[in-house]
């Protein structure tokens, strides 16, 4: 297992979509990864276009916005934390943490989740900037 990611505990038994997005959203409201659009209402990304390495001479970057997917969101999040549930070992009757991807429904419930939403950075396309102000 790869110790140096943090664990999150996925929704289930012991923990609720709502914690789940609350803590999703509180490690993402700092990073420049993942944002809430609200014009679009929806889970964005930013994707540097092929267009901007034909101006890089002029230093001007230019970004397509990727509406984040319930099926990317999965592996996404297993970038940064090691997702999974604690089980009990038959062996020894302790409790271990296990590896558990989260489902295609959770992803879906997570980035229609106000608790993960409201602490993304907001994105204004049309206004030409990125806010870190939170909603």
């Amino acid at each position: 297992m790869d110790d140096t990611k943090p664990k999150i505990l996925r929704p289930g038994y012991y923990n609720t979509i709502d914690q789940f997005a609350k803590e999703l959203g509180e490690y993402y409201s700092n990073k420049t990864e993942l944002f809430y659009d609200e014009t679009l209402q929806q889970v964005v990304r930013l994707r540097l276009t092929q267009f901007t390495e034909r101006i890089t001479r002029q230093n001007i970057k230019v970004y397509d916005l990727i509406i984040e997917n319930k099926y990317n969101f999965v592996t996404f999040i297993e970038k940064d934390f090691i997702v999974g549930t604690y089980v009990k070992d038959k062996k020894t009757g302790e409790s271990i943490f296990v590896k558990n991807s989260i489902t295609v429904d959770m992803a879906s419930a997570i980035l229609k989740n106000n608790q993960f939403k409201k602490r993304l950075p907001i994105i204004r396309y049309h206004e030409l900037y990125i806010s870190q102000k939170r909603r």
